[in-house]
This record gives C-alpha cells, structure tokens and sequence, in this order.
C-alpha cells in the first residue's frame, strides 16, 4: 500500500486528485506538450510553458474560464508538481513563455518525505556559497539560517562540510543541470521546509512516532509532577512593555497592562488549546484582578514574547487525526501541554485553567469517536499536569458557540466592550423588561471561515422581534446578571463551508469534470 493511501494522513485525498491532474498532464501523447527548450544560451530539455499547461487544462478539463484554468495551475505549481525554470522560484502561472519542468514523483508531497532541520540548513548554508546575486535567501530563508544556526551550534561543523561538498559536486555540472537542480531543490524546499519546533502538515503522519515515545513522555511528565521547581519559564527580564493595539478611535482604546508575563506575581493565568480542522493552537492568557468597577470587564490579554508579540504554539494536523488511535491523543498536544508547563510559572499552575476547545474538525467525527479522544485528554492531563481542568473543559463546541466566541473575540480586541461616554447609546434591558439607557459603542459583526466550517455573528436590538437557536444573548460582566455588558446577537453556522472544505470541493469540481 502506499503512503498515499494510509489513513489519517494530512489532506492526502487533495493531494492524490491533484496527482491524477498531473499524472495526465504527463501522458506520452495525451499530456501536456514537453519539448526542449531555449533558456537564453543553453537549452533545457523536457519543459513546457505556462501556456502549454492552461491550454491543455481549458481543453482536456472543460474550464471554460482561463483565470480558473491559471489558478489550478498556480496551485499544482504551488504544491510543488512542476516547478518554475529559473532561480526566483516563482509559483504563478501566467499564459506566456516561460519554461517550467514537471518535479519527479519522488519528491511529490504524498511521498510524505519527513524533512529535517539538519537536511534545511545544508541546503541554504549551499545557496550562500554561490552567486548571491542569483542565488542569494530570502528574507524568510535568512532568519531561518540563523536560528539553524543556533539550534544546530554543535552538528554545524558537519552541516558546513556537507554544504561545501553539494557545492563542489554541483560546479562540475552543465549549466543546464545546475539551472534545473537549482530549481528543482527550491520547488521542494518551499513545500517541504521544516517549521522549527512545529509539526508540517506535509511531514510523516505524527501518529507513527507517537507509540514510539509515549513511555518517554510519561517519564518526563511523572518528573514534572514530582519536582514541578524544574520547569522553566520565561525570564522576566526577557518580557517587555507592550504598547497599545488600538490608539484613539470610536472604540476608545484598548488597555494593556504595562506589566505582562511573569514580572507581576499577582497575574492570573489561562490557557486555551484551540482543536481546528487543519491544526492545533495554544494561547496563554494573562489578566490582573478585576478593578471591582462595574462598567469595567477583565483586562485579558495574551502573553507576550520578548519581541512584544503574542505567544502562540501551533501543531498539524488536526486532533481529528487521531480519531483511529484515541489513545495517543494526549500525546498529540504533548509539545503543547508541556510548552504551557515551561511557560507559567509553576506555582501558578493550580490556578491556571485550561480549556480545550475542538471545532468543525471533531464534528465531522462519530459521537463515539469524539467522547474516545476527549477521555483520554481529561485522564492524561489530570494524570502528568497540575493544571485546573474539569471535564467541561474539553468539549466539541457547537458552530452556535465557535461564533459567540469569535465575535466576543473581535469586538474585545476592538474595544467595543469598553465604556465610551461618546459612544451611541443602545438600550439594554433588566431582568423586569424595564429599558435603561447606557452608553457603550456599538459592535462589529463578524464572519468566521475556518477550515470546515464558517460562522456569521453580529448583534441585534433588544427590542428586535427575533427568536431560534440562532439567537443568544449573555452578559459579559463579572455577574452574570449584570446589565451593563449583556449583549444579544444572532448567530448561525456553516458546517461545510470552511477555507479546506471549499478547496476539496473545488478539486472535487475540477475532477468530476475531467472524468466526465
């Protein structure tokens, strides 16, 4: 069997109907023209143009529109299925001469190749020693050799052994291998570069290793919980100064507080692990006490790098990737879970709560699947951490709350929870039904596109004559049956609908035309 068709791999349906396009493309007689061609004063054999693959896609798949014919072929180009024949590594497709080359199946990303860091930094360490003026890194590929450098400090000796000896291999070649070498090398490293402390959606099924370490991770864990003064944590020297993410403005503002991350003891902490469709991501919370004011909220905000910016970890593929193996979920979000651990300090962890929230990805899954996954977190977390957590705390959250969440999210962020004594006025109502006036700016709907799902929440008058499950309304006060923050919105979701759904379908259109 190959490794396309193993279960649970990330997105290798899409992946095996864009390779059937290309295995078509590449027919002795029905496929897209290949020739040699003239590249200034060499000539590369096998190639075609970005004309050549638009007219075969119009004619042999029925697109009428050419727009759509040059969006399929940027995305076959852009997933690495042939590649542009110069050094700029370019991945849009345009009706004109310029010359492109079918990567070899081996390096196609079904193969799953598990790429290294080791491997990465050879790779750019060889681009530098050549041309910089055509071969020179970009951006990216700059700070990503640096921070290899960091992390590879004691193999790098052999890293740059290995880069010369690429490199003096490489000047022997024709100039005409070294222009597609050149090109083929960067086709795949753009697909395929590995993602510092982070899981690719493109590397080898994340399960494989998970039996393999799953006694280790334990071991560490039952260490953590027995001496918990091991964890790191940040250094509050590295923490700085945040500045204010909304200056002026009808949202008045938006407070930060000055002191962020572990420099004031008097912080709470929360964490919340966001279970997507495509991937996992972690974020910490901070917030000091409340103020006792009632026209005041919690000032929550996320914990902050050195840099200033918010700490986000993120993991692929999704949880629902382990729906056939339910016991390896918690090993799953491990990195997660243990980056939270080094992160806050261990005295706070009694206090920290800890959500785990799954969206449309788990909604898909059968009612049995999702309880096997959600079991086995709660246990094992109860079990190797010291976080506050409850089984209501891990939950597949319906497309309803994914909204309510997402539009409380926005308008915070916006400040529109903030009292302005400029603001509009909109009335609430008490518990009698009695109108009182307060003023508070008014909200921004929202529409969410996830992965499989989309949400479109915005608020509603009081006095609106609407009623249904698509409508909630709640209080964002530290009572609950406080008036002053109490909103009704509408809501409604799409299962379905979302970024990684609208792109099977779109293939899906794009096949069932080819078959027909």
């Amino acid at each position: 069997m190959s490794n396309i068709q193993r279960k649970g791999l990330p997105r290798s349906l899409q992946f095996q109907r864009m390779e059937r396009i290309v295995k078509a493309m590449q027919h002795p007689t029905a496929g897209v023209p290949v020739r040699s061609q003239k590249l200034f004063l060499t000539t590369v054999p096998n190639a075609f143009t970005g004309g050549d693959v638009t007219e075969w896609i119009m004619e042999k798949l029925n697109v009428k529109d050419a727009a759509e014919a040059l969006h399929l072929a940027s995305l076959l180009c852009y997933y690495g299925y042939f590649f542009h024949i110069t050094t700029n590594g370019a991945v849009q497709i345009k009706e004109d001469n310029e010359l492109f080359r079918f990567q070899a199946p081996y390096y196609w990303v079904s193969t799953n190749w598990t790429t290294g860091n080791i491997e990465y930094a050879i790779y750019l360490l060889k681009r530098t020693l050549r041309n910089r003026q055509r071969h020179g890194l970009e951006e990216h590929e700059i700070y990503a050799l640096e921070d290899l450098k960091k992390r590879l400090l004691h193999q790098w000796d052999f890293v740059t052994m290995q880069a010369e000896a690429q490199f003096r291999v490489l000047k022997d070649r024709k100039k005409t291998d070294k222009t597609i070498i050149d090109s083929q090398e960067r086709a795949f490293w753009r697909v395929m570069r590995p993602s510092p402390d982070e899981a690719s959606v493109l590397e080898m099924d994340i399960r494989n290793d998970l039996y393999t370490h799953r006694s280790i991770r334990r071991e560490e864990a039952l260490k953590r919980r027995a001496n918990p003064a091991t964890i790191e944590s940040f250094d509050p020297k590295s923490v700085i100064k945040s500045q204010k993410i909304i200056q002026g403005g009808d949202a008045g503002g938006v407070y930060v507080p000055k002191k962020v991350g572990n420099e004031d003891p008097n912080l709470h902490y929360g964490i919340v692990i966001d279970c997507g469709s495509s991937g996992s991501r972690l974020y910490i919370y901070v917030w000091p006490e409340h103020s006792g004011k009632e026209n005041e909220l919690l000032q929550i905000k996320q914990l902050l790098d050195k840099q200033g910016l918010p700490v986000v970890k993120k993991l692929e593929p999704g949880l629902s990737s382990m729906a056939d193996t339910p016991a390896n979920a918690t090993e799953y979000l491990t990195s997660l879970l243990d980056f939270a651990a080094r992160t806050i300090p261990p005295d706070k962890h009694r206090d920290t709560p800890l959500y785990i929230l799954a969206t449309a990805g788990l909604r898909f899954l059968t009612p049995n699947k999702q309880k096997q996954l959600l079991e086995d977190l709660f246990n094992d977390i109860v079990r190797d951490y010291h976080f506050q957590i409850e089984k209501t705390h891990i939950q597949v959250i319906s497309g309803k709350l994914e909204g309510i969440f997402s539009w409380i999210a926005i308008n915070y962020v916006l400040g529109r929870f903030q009292s302005n004594e400029t603001a509009e006025s909109i009335s609430v109502s008490d518990g009698n039904s009695v109108s009182i006036s307060k003023k508070r700016p008014s909200t921004v709907g929202i529409l969410d596109m996830g992965g499989a799902s989309a949400q479109i929440a915005f608020e509603v008058s009081v006095d609106t004559p609407i009623e249904g499950e698509e409508v909630a309304e709640f209080s964002l006060g530290y009572d609950e049956h406080q008036e002053t923050f109490k909103y009704k919105i509408y809501v409604t979701t799409f299962l379905g609908y979302g970024a990684n759904k609208a792109f099977e379908k779109y293939i899906d259109r794009i096949i069932s035309i080819a078959l027909e």
